[in-house]
Formats: structure tokens, C-alpha cells, sequence
């Protein structure tokens, strides 16, 4: 992001490697690990303008020892001084796999937690607003003309619209069928 003017940028959203083998992990230590998304971060937060928002996807990892990432991000990040506005848990339960987190239901040998959710952290720098002023958006283009209020009763993201211009007390509801998800991984 060297190339990015200080206080350029009004949203990020990542979903950070995570560094458990796959062909475009590094297969850091996990202080390695931390230290690299700690120099992310704080990149982050040079070009980010003041009351601007970091949101990261990330899940937890491992079991033999079980790390909880979504943790030492919201540390690091607090520790840098950004502002934690909240967390949003992905509920993923609807296109987990049917296999039991038990081993076999003959021989239920080695029971283990299963994980069906990933965390989207939500931080902003230095302030929680934002100049809307600055912006030069017609309150008519702020709010998609189809947002709904939220319902939690339903199997759904309710996050923010996407384009980062929308009011905060204003809300886009995105459902995503379980099938819709899977081919987008082409299963």
C-alpha cells in the first residue's frame, strides 16, 4: 500500500491469508504471522482518512491448539489505537457439511468443536464518524432503493451496504441461499 497517499482511503475489507499451508502461505510461525498482519494493519491505518473503516473476515484456526485469530486481530488493532465498532459472526452452519464434529456414531473417539461461523471485525480510525459533507453524495444514492430492516430470524448477512456510503442507522439485508453459495465455489 506504499504507493497509497496517507489518508486516501475511506474503507478497507480483507480477508487475510491464513496461513496454513496453502500454495500462498509463507507457513510463518504464528509471531511471524502476527507480526505480518500487525505491519498490515498499521499500513491500514496510515491511509485510512480519520472516522474510515477496517473490516476483516477472519475464522479461527487449528485445534491441537486451537487459536482464536479473530482475538490477537482485535488486539493488535486496539493496540494501535483503532476504534472497535463490533464484531458480525458469519453464521456458515447452513452449508457446513452434515458430518458429525463426533468421529464416527459407532465410535465416537475423538470428539472435537466444530466451527460453523467466521467473525467480521469491525474497526474505524481515531473517530466513529464520519464527514458526510466530504463525501458529495446525494442522500438519494446513499441507501439502495431495495434495503429492508434486518430480520434475525432469518439465515442472512446484516451488514452495512457494501459501498460504504449508507447512513449508519440505515441497513441492506443480503440473503444468500445455501446453493447460491456453493456454486460460487464452483461445487
Amino acid at each position: 500500500m506504499t504507493e497509497l497517499p496517507d489518508c486516501s482511503v475511506h474503507l478497507m475489507v480483507t480477508s487475510p491469508p491464513y496461513n496454513v499451508g496453502k500454495e500462498y502461505d509463507e507457513d510463518l510461525t504464528l509471531d511471524e504471522y502476527l507480526a505480518f498482519l500487525q505491519r498490515v494493519w498499521k499500513e491500514t491505518q496510515r491511509v485510512l482518512v480519520p472516522g474510515g473503516r477496517m473490516c476483516i473476515n477472519v475464522a479461527n484456526l487449528g485445534r491441537k491448539p486451537y487459536i482464536p485469530l479473530h482475538a490477537f486481530i482485535a488486539e493488535q488493532a486496539i493496540a494501535l489505537g483503532f476504534l472497535m465498532r463490533g464484531e458480525i459472526i458469519w453464521n456458515k452452519a447452513a452449508s457446513a457439511s452434515p458430518s458429525t464434529a463426533w468421529g464416527s456414531w459407532k465410535s465416537a473417539g475423538n470428539p472435537t468443536l466444530r466451527d460453523v461461523h467466521e467473525y467480521i471485525l469491525v474497526f474505524c480510525k481515531d473517530t466513529f464518524k464520519r464527514s458526510w459533507s466530504s463525501a458529495k453524495i446525494p442522500s438519494s444514492a446513499r441507501t439502495p432503493p431495495n434495503a429492508k430492516t434486518p430480520s434475525a430470524a432469518t439465515n442472512s448477512w446484516n451488514t452495512t451496504n457494501p459501498s460504504g456510503i449508507s447512513p449508519p442507522n440505515r441497513r441492506a439485508k443480503w440473503d444468500i441461499p445455501p446453493r447460491s453459495r456453493s456454486s460460487c465455489r464452483g461445487g
